[in-house]
Formats: structure tokens, sequence, C-alpha cells
């Protein structure tokens, strides 16, 4: 799970990139057009990869300070890589089961963050991301890389 929940992070950093010159101010994800795209590895080798829905979302800018909330809706988790319908269902009930995310009682995961400052990488990052993540009710501080692009 740590290797799915990582992915996510790293596709939420997606949602707080910029195409165009960043003004002051409170930006309203679109949800109909944000999705995160994941990637997740099993211990034992291969793994599956998929996407799943941001159901809302604000990334706030002052100057050169940005902050965001992302949630995320646990239940719109899909697989992409598995063509065959029943191990593709199997995958998604065990995905939203309670031994992994739990979406009947937690259906929502949420992304905060608390601190974005320039770091750039050589792999083209431009940001370290700082925030909090919670999932299935436990909150715990993560942090990544992002490309982040406009007026900073």
């Amino acid at each position: 799970m740590k290797k799915t929940v990582l992915s996510i992070l790293a596709a939420v950093a997606i949602a707080f990139t910029a195409q165009a010159q960043i003004t002051d101010g409170k930006y309203i994800l679109d949800f109909n057009k944000s999705t995160i795209n994941w990637k997740a590895t099993k211990v034992t080798g291969g793994g599956h990869e998929g996407t799943i829905r941001v159901s809302s979302g604000v990334v706030n800018v002052a100057g050169k300070s940005i902050s965001g909330k992302v949630k995320v809706d646990m239940n719109g988790i899909v697989c992409t890589d598995l063509q065959d319908a029943g191990k593709n269902a199997y995958l998604l009930n065990h995905l939203k089961g309670e031994d992994f995310f739990n979406t009947v009682k937690f259906p929502d995961a949420i992304f905060e963050t608390t601190k974005i400052t320039e770091a750039k990488g050589n792999d083209g990052t431009t940001h370290r991301v700082e925030g909090n993540l919670t999932i299935k009710g436990i909150t715990k501080p993560v942090s990544f890389s992002a490309k982040i692009t406009g007026g900073m």
C-alpha cells in the first residue's frame, strides 16, 4: 500500500501544476477534468496501474506562496492494466475492501499542503511539497518532489 500511496502523492502534485501564469487568488480544481494516475508495485514483483478521481480541491496563491487541499474519491479507483473483466473486478473489490482502503467506511482520502518550497531536481522537478495525507482516518506527514510551472 505504501507504494500506492506514494504514487498517489506524486500524482496529486499534478493537481498543483499550473500551465499558465499564476496570479494571486483561489483556484478551484475542476473535478470533472481532474484525475490521478496511479501505479503500484507488489513486493513479489509486478503491479498494476490506473486512475482515481479527484472529487474536489482548491489551490491558494499569494505571491510566491502556494497551498492547497485535494479530496480524492477512493470509490472512483480504476485499474487500467487488467483487461480480464473478472480479474479487474477482483482487484478493485480488494482495493476497496476492509483490508485495503475500506471505502465503505472511508470513501475519501485528503491531502493538504503544509509547505511548498523551491527545490530543483535533476528529474525536472521544481519544488518540494510537504503536507498531510489522510487515508482511512489516519493522517501522516508526507513529502514529495513536484514540477510546478507558472508565475512562481
